[in-house]
């Protein structure tokens, strides 16, 4: 109970737990349940397989900040800066995968990234540089993202992503999605669990594509190459390693339509129902101006 209590500091969620919690999490290694304030943990294997798959990547929505953090920052001991812990890690991750290559080509995004003199470089595709901290915010929030996914530094048994579509247009939160799930093939990465919370209908309709093109890939062998040609094979989506859920009224619920095994129509973006509903109201309303 004391890590999880740790765990819950760290992360700075520890007022969110109340004596009606309940969580509870299984795999093919372990069972993990939380309630009443009792946890419980069955295991149903050896602890060894376990070993290698003990660190996580967390990228907080404050990750536009960091190219405006001076470097040494994130050399100071944890504990003793008053930012939150799991951003100064990402920050040291971040710190750490550029120093093992310190140029990286990341074409999603435009621009080649290269840190020198101290200093966060980005080249655009006109030749023109400009330090990170001068880009655009999306490109401030996915450098650091695209450079850990291309130079991972450590195995990891999780990986998290607030808001992968965070300052993104509708075209880069897709191609971004498209992109993780392919560098999760990565063997450093292969093994973690990937959590994407979004806000955003583009990230589900982007999953959705990449669940379909597995699905009729395995339905219909002649077609995979013409599948392929659509979507690349690396960024395709199997149905039983996919599990989306929507929280509302302090659980989880499933959104997937059991008939198709995609995410329901209804969940991609009620907003746009609601905006219809209210437009066809006024059209009701509206009298054109007569000549």
């Amino acid at each position: 109970m004391e890590q999880l209590k740790q765990f819950l500091v760290y992360y700075r969620i520890e007022n969110y737990v109340c004596p009606t919690t309940y969580w509870f999490f299984e795999d093919e290694i372990f069972s993990f349940e939380f309630k009443g304030q009792n946890i419980t943990i069955t295991h149903k294997d050896t602890l060894e397989r376990t070993a290698s798959r003990t660190e996580c990547y967390y990228f907080p929505a404050e990750r536009i900040a960091l190219p405006m953090i001076s470097e040494s920052l994130f050399e100071l001991t944890l504990a003793q800066s008053t930012l939150p812990q799991y951003f100064l890690q990402f920050g040291k991750d971040f710190t750490i995968a550029r120093r093992n290559q310190n140029k990286f080509n990341l074409p999603l995004l435009g621009l080649e990234y290269e840190h020198t003199d101290g200093q966060n470089r980005i080249t655009l595709h006109n030749n023109r540089s400009l330090l990170l901290e001068e880009a655009s915010s999306a490109i401030q929030a996915n450098v650091p993202l695209m450079i850990i996914l291309q130079c991972p530094i450590k195995e990891s048994s999780l990986f998290v992503i607030e808001e992968l579509e965070l300052h993104g247009f509708p075209i880069l939160q897709k191609k971004l999605l498209y992109y993780v799930i392919e560098r999760m093939r990565h063997p450093r990465l292969d093994h973690a669990y990937v959590v994407l919370p979004t806000h955003s209908p583009y990230i589900l309709s982007a999953a959705n594509n990449l669940l379909l093109a597995a699905k009729t890939a395995r339905q219909n062998k002649s077609v995979l190459d013409q599948v392929s040609k659509i979507i690349p094979r690396k960024s395709w989506i199997e149905g039983e390693e996919f599990s989306p859920y929507y929280l509302a009224d302090g659980g989880a619920h499933s959104i997937v339509d059991e008939q198709t095994g995609l995410i329901h129509e209804n969940a991609l973006d009620t907003v746009s129902e609601d905006l219809a509903s209210e437009s066809d109201a006024l059209m009701e309303l509206y009298k054109p101006a007569t000549a």
